[in-house]
């Protein structure tokens, strides 16, 4: 199940676990240095993807606690990796893009340049 503010819930047994992904959430993994990224802003969610793509344990366990923390605020990087193995790492993945699809919409429309089909401004006069 998931909503508009980048949340999803998941089932492990008895237990309903709420991964959040906003920007709080990429921020604490970019910048989590066990982790290991040193690139560009704009490269960070390829390079997450692709080490997603790739199985590295650690990063799933990585992803699993920052996505927990919003609504887990006493979640432990421990914690985090047995909820992996409970919710399955395939299912961490898709759970990850599902959340991450809310939080980061892409755009419909590209952003006209100034100037071209924006309104006027206020007390704008013309000629």
């Amino acid at each position: 199940m998931s909503n508009p503010s980048g949340e999803v819930q998941v089932k492990s047994g008895e237990t309903t676990w709420t991964f959040r992904v906003c920007n709080n959430t990429l921020c604490r993994l970019q910048n989590d240095k066990d982790l290991g990224f040193k690139g560009e802003d704009e490269e960070f969610l390829p390079w997450l993807a692709a080490k997603l793509d790739a199985f590295a344990p650690r990063v799933y366990r990585l992803v699993a606690y920052h996505g927990l923390i919003p609504k887990h605020p006493d979640i432990t990087l421990e914690a985090a990796g047995d909820v992996v193995t409970a919710v399955g790492a395939q299912r961490l993945a898709q759970v990850f893009i599902e959340a991450l699809k809310w939080a980061v919409p892409e755009s419909k429309e590209k952003e006209k340049p100034p100037g071209k089909g924006t309104a006027p401004s206020p007390g704008a006069t013309s000629s």
